[in-house]
């Protein structure tokens, strides 16, 4: 009998390591050194880190819903029409997210891991692209002011 649970208590910490450890499909990770030019036009910032967190420091117009409430109030800034870039510090919070976003029909989600002074730097130099690509005769590759 102490071998059949046994067996059972691996198996299930088996199956926990895989769902929490494998790949996830459909998502585009993005790295702090990645081509920012593959991003859509219009792409909604998604931070799930604690409201607290998000007050002390944040990239500039970004949504913050923790990941924790996510699955509960996603519908007041988000839509599954919407491309979402999700920033988070850990990776396993940004996959939680992934799969809640996912099961509302979320199809163009990206997941961008890393430090937040980091990723407001990263997310600056996507807008400065972004802008030089709209408006290449007013891009000096100095920020706008109403980038800043």
């Amino acid at each position: 009998m102490l071998k059949m649970y046994t067996l059972i208590l691996v198996f299930l910490l088996i199956y926990w390591l895989i769902q929490h450890f494998r790949f996830l499909r459909g998502v585009t990770m993005l790295s702090l050194k990645s081509n920012q030019n593959q991003l859509p036009d219009h792409i909604k910032w998604l931070d799930i880190r604690d409201s607290s967190d998000f007050e002390k420091e944040q990239v500039p117009e970004s949504i913050n819903i923790y990941v924790g409430r996510l699955p509960f109030v996603w519908e007041k800034d988000l839509s599954p029409k919407d491309s979402v870039i999700i920033l988070t510090d850990h990776y396993f919070k940004g996959k939680k997210a992934v799969r809640i976003l996912r099961k509302q029909g979320f199809h163009d989600l990206y997941l961008l891991v890393g430090p937040v002074s980091q990723l407001i730097e990263w997310s600056r130099k996507s807008k400065l692209e972004q802008y030089c690509i709209e408006y290449p005769w007013n891009c000096n590759h100095s920020v706008p002011n109403k980038i800043q």
